[in-house]
């Protein structure tokens, strides 16, 4: 089994409403994306309007500087940045881990060797498995290697990002991912809440 997480992009308020509608029956942890038109072109909704989210929050940092970043909504659990876009990573790993799960992403031309001395502090990695900043773009299946380069050096949870379907879940799970951050395959789905758990089970 892996975990499964819906995924919200939203570049304005009533597009996050819309798809926090379409997950009402989901009551577990949902990722935000957090754009900030600089690190991404795509720019998301102000972090005091998801205090109005009632589920447990895992932001998804895509801004430059995510360090200058000191408040955050008060569901957020987990807190995941990209290594591309900070300066001192040490440094902010050790501050949010005071009062977060702490994650590092990668996107697809980041080599690993960019956060190998990063593993044993934080608590998950990302790889993006798309470009960053756009929803429904088609899954990388170069990023599978990463993958699998990953695993062998931790053991701790790897989640993938981007173009999430029944047949990439498969795919990234057989390459060592157990974690799957995933957006309009469940948003814009019949059933939401049924096709998380079919992936949920893939």
């Amino acid at each position: 089994m892996v975990k499964v997480i819906p995924a919200i992009l939203a570049t304005n308020e009533k597009e996050l409403n819309f798809k926090l509608n379409r997950l009402k029956d989901y009551k577990k942890l949902i990722q935000i994306d957090v754009c900030d038109g600089k690190f991404v072109r795509n720019k998301t909704v102000s972090l005091n309007y998801l205090n109005k989210i009632k589920n447990d929050l895992e932001l998804h940092l895509m801004v430059k500087n995510p360090s200058a970043m000191k408040t955050f909504p008060k569901k957020t659990k987990s807190i995941i940045f990209h290594i591309e876009a900070e300066k001192n990573p040490e440094q902010l790993i050790k501050r949010l881990k005071s009062k977060y799960s702490v994650g590092i992403a990668l996107n697809p031309e980041t080599s690993i060797n960019k956060i190998k001395k990063y593993l044993s502090i934080v608590d998950k990695i990302l790889v993006m498995t798309v470009h960053s900043g756009f929803g429904g773009q088609k899954f990388l299946t170069s990023q599978l290697k990463k993958i699998k380069q990953l695993r062998k050096l931790t053991r701790k949870p790897i989640e993938v990002d981007g173009g999430i379907n029944d047949k990439t879940a498969k795919l990234a799970k057989k390459a060592g991912a157990t974690e799957m951050a995933v957006g309009n395959y469940i948003l814009m789905s019949e059933n939401p809440k049924k096709t998380i758990e079919h992936l949920h089970f893939l």
